[in-house]
């Protein structure tokens, strides 16, 4: 075979090698260089956690009642090259420990949509500001008494100290709990999206059922979060998972 020929040759396989294999090298530069980065941050504090304000107005009555509740959020931010595609946040595992610190997964339990901005599933620029993710609130027993019923057919009617899961409202069954006693719990979440790999965090809450109206008490004594990345591995006491 002659030179011109090799050339031909080695041209037509070059080209060949490009057609095959050109769509499989832009697509992992594209994961690596330029896909979406998505960050999650927690601190429990303001504004992650913070108080707010019910206004309700009775029937019988002109005079507004005003009842305190405290907000636990966490946020996420794109800190990638390329928009985050369909992003959703799911609650997939509910864990309570028992009389033993010993967690066991509520196994009633089924996986459920938190909300991004009121929406289930939302599109995250490089860029933007983040994102708050309401994990869930605990409103003070009053409120809950008289507004926040549990829809979970099982719930403790006479408990008005819950930490109530911030689900979307077409996602609330007489099936599925809505809400925590006092206690030690863990959330397993995880966002998921189109264009990235699954983010998975493990929450850990302690609530005292201790109702305090002074954000410094609630945040640091009465009701503790923690976050961290989802370990993989089954949690056995609530003594030794990391706060």
């Amino acid at each position: 075979m002659t030179r011109p020929e090799w050339v031909q040759v080695g041209a037509t396989l070059f080209l060949g090698s490009i057609a095959i294999f050109g769509p499989y090298f832009a697509e992992r530069f594209r994961n690596r260089f330029l896909a979406p980065r998505l960050h999650v941050e927690f601190k429990n504090e303001p504004p992650y956690c913070h108080p707010t304000r019910w206004v309700s107005r009775s029937r019988s009555s002109d005079v507004d009642a005003s009842y305190l509740a405290f907000y636990f959020t966490f946020s996420i931010e794109n800190q990638g090259k390329s928009q985050a595609r369909s992003c959703e946040v799911v609650l997939y595992e509910v864990w309570t420990a028992d009389e033993n610190d010993e967690y066991r997964q509520v196994e009633d339990f089924s996986p459920t949509n938190l909300t991004l901005n009121n929406k289930l599933f939302v599109n995250m620029n490089p860029g933007r500001p983040p994102v708050h993710v309401a994990i869930g609130h605990i409103s003070e027993p009053e409120y809950q008494e008289k507004f926040e019923p549990s829809c979970w057919i099982a719930a403790d009617r006479s408990d008005y100290k819950r930490f109530i899961l911030d689900y979307a409202p077409d996602q609330r069954y007489f099936s599925k709990i809505d809400s925590r006693p006092a206690g030690r719990h863990l959330f397993k979440l995880a966002i998921v999206g189109e264009n990235f790999k699954p983010v998975r965090k493990q929450i850990e809450l302690h609530w005292t059922g201790k109702w305090t109206e002074d954000t410094g008490g609630m945040l640091t004594k009465e009701a503790v979060l923690s976050m961290k990345d989802e370990p993989g591995d089954r949690p056995t006491s609530a003594s030794k998972t990391a706060r």
